[in-house]
């Protein structure tokens, strides 16, 4: 599962000396200021036409690169930005935010271990930098590198313990490797300080419902539902927990509305099929359950050939 991310980008700002006049300054250093401006206005495409003007009149400009490099990725060009990233850090080696934002431009583009190296890079400068730990803990996540992702949520915590997302996506590890307790002191930490956030809601009913607390799951994806009634994955969960409870009936209402938002989703068809066996509703489990099988899932194929013939 791909995490959400957290961008941390801040724009260099050019010192100016009072002593210095407006119209004394360099006109590559105006068109960067006047881009700093746009771009803290929001206005992203004027400023990337003024860092363009500022890198045509001086192309040996770092600053000039690494700000147009942070444009680019509000933008969602990423891979220019990994361009002037190494631009700028080509000609200023010490630009430590350039290897901090380098790596996220690398991280949504899927180069994990390029955005590792730059992260780690960052990290000898600015050892004390919750967030740098964990943008790093979510590469190594979506790696699938368990250990190493737990140790740089752990240094996040460790400097910042209100970072809710490095205390949500810890839970998450510590869930993939069976500390279910563990996970849910994380998600209970990081709702008791965003109390309303449906994702942490949700990875915490799917947690309870893996220790078996089927009752408490379903009051967690409640509270994903009111908020985001669009979430096929909480109306999967929430069915496989009343399914759980052998309440097949409503378990089926969920697993309706899950296929009604998302049809492609294999699981729902097989578990529909199941709570349809078990209320007496033969012909349509089968055809849950073929259409489970068609989407490649052996669990459908077995129970057609048990009982679907």
């Amino acid at each position: 599962m791909k995490l959400k991310n957290i961008l941390l980008n801040t724009f260099i700002i050019l010192f100016f000396s009072p002593l210095i006049k407006a119209q004394d300054e360099h006109p590559a250093q105006g068109y960067l200021r006047e881009g700093i401006d746009y771009a803290r206005n929001l206005d992203f495409e004027g400023a990337l036409k003024l860092f363009n003007s500022a890198i045509q009149i001086n192309p040996q400009y770092s600053e000039a690169y690494f700000n147009r490099g942070l444009v680019e990725m509000e933008l969602g060009k990423n891979k220019e930005a990994v361009d002037d990233f190494t631009m700028a850090l080509g000609l200023q080696p010490d630009i430590n935010e350039a290897h901090y934002n380098r790596g996220l431009a690398q991280y949504h583009l899927n180069e994990l271990s390029a955005a590792i190296k730059d992260f780690r890079r960052a990290l000898v400068l600015d050892t004390a930098n919750a967030g740098i730990y964990f943008s790093l803990g979510r590469a190594y996540h979506d790696l699938g590198q368990a250990d190493e992702a737990l140790h740089a949520y752990n240094n996040a915590i460790r400097l910042d313990p209100k970072i809710t997302g490095a205390l949500h996506n810890r839970g998450l590890v510590k869930s993939s490797k069976g500390n279910f307790a563990g996970a849910l002191k994380d998600f209970d930490k990081a709702l008791a300080l965003d109390p309303n956030n449906t994702e942490f809601l949700f990875s915490r009913g799917v947690t309870k419902g893996l220790m078996g607390f089927y009752y408490a799951a379903i009051e967690d994806f409640n509270k994903v539902l009111k908020a985001a009634p669009d979430n096929f994955e909480a109306w999967h969960n929430r069915g496989l927990a009343f399914m759980k409870l052998n309440m097949d009936a409503l378990a089926i209402e969920d697993f309706d509305q899950c296929l009604e938002l998302y049809p492609d989703y294999t699981e729902a068809w097989l578990a529909r099929g199941v709570c349809k066996f078990n209320t007496n509703q033969k012909d349509s489990a089968c055809a849950d359950l073929q259409e489970a099988k068609n989407r490649g899932s052996r669990d459908a194929a077995a129970l057609i050939e048990e009982h679907c013939r």
